[in-house]
C-alpha cells in the first residue's frame, strides 16, 4: 500500500488490522464505519478492501464504561488497474495492418496515464524479456537492421503492469 496526502492506495486484498485497549474499564467493541454508513461491530481483527474502488473508513472503539473514540478518518483506494500508455514520435508513423513504417531522422518516445495511484515507469523492450525503463526517446537512426518489434508497457506505483504491446517497426 502506498500512503499519499491522507489517501491509501492499495491492490485488492488490501487489509487494515485493527487493534484496541482500554486499561482502566476493559474494551467493549470496536466498530468500523464504511462510506458514511452506521458502525457495526468488528466481527475480526482486521477489515479487508477486496473490490477496486474509493472507500471511506473509520474505526470507533467503547470500552466497558461507555466512552468512545474514533480514528482519524482514511481514505483507501483499492486500485487494480494498469496504465495505459500511447507513444509519440517526432516524424508521423504509418500503420499499415500490423506493420508501422517511418522514415529517419525520427524517434519513438513512450507515455504512460494512470487513473490510480499514478505512473511509475514505462518500460520497454527488443526481446519481450528484458525491459528497460524509457526516459529518453528511441532514435530509429541508431538502429543497425530497419526491421524490430518494439514491447513496452505501463506500471503503476502498486505494480499493476499493462499487458505488453508490441509494435513492428520497420525503418
Amino acid at each position: 500500500a502506498i500512503r499519499n496526502a491522507g489517501i491509501i492506495y492499495a491492490k485488492p486484498g488490501f487489509a487494515v488490522k485493527i487493534a484496541a485497549s482500554d486499561a482502566d474499564s476493559g474494551l467493549k467493541e470496536v466498530s468500523v464505519t464504511l462510506d458514511g454508513k452506521e458502525f457495526e461491530p468488528l466481527k475480526k481483527n482486521s477489515f479487508v478492501f477486496d473490490q477496486p474502488g474509493k472507500y471511506s473508513f473509520q474505526i470507533m472503539a467503547e470500552d466497558a464504561g461507555g466512552n468512545s473514540e474514533y480514528s482519524n478518518p482514511y481514505v483507501i483506494i483499492v486500485d487494480n488497474a494498469p496504465p495505459k500508455t500511447t507513444y509519440q514520435s517526432i516524424r508521423e508513423i504509418i500503420k499499415e495492418n500490423d506493420l508501422f513504417i517511418t522514415k529517419v531522422p525520427n524517434t519513438i518516445r513512450f507515455r504512460g496515464r494512470d487513473e490510480g495511484v499514478g505512473l511509475a515507469y514505462v518500460e520497454f523492450s527488443f526481446n519481450n524479456k528484458d525491459f528497460s525503463k524509457n526516459p529518453e526517446p528511441i532514435d530509429f537512426g541508431t538502429w543497425r537492421t530497419p526491421r524490430r518489434t518494439l514491447y513496452f508497457r505501463g506500471v503503476d506505483y502498486l505494480g499493476n503492469a499493462e499487458p505488453v504491446k508490441a509494435m513492428d517497426i520497420l525503418v
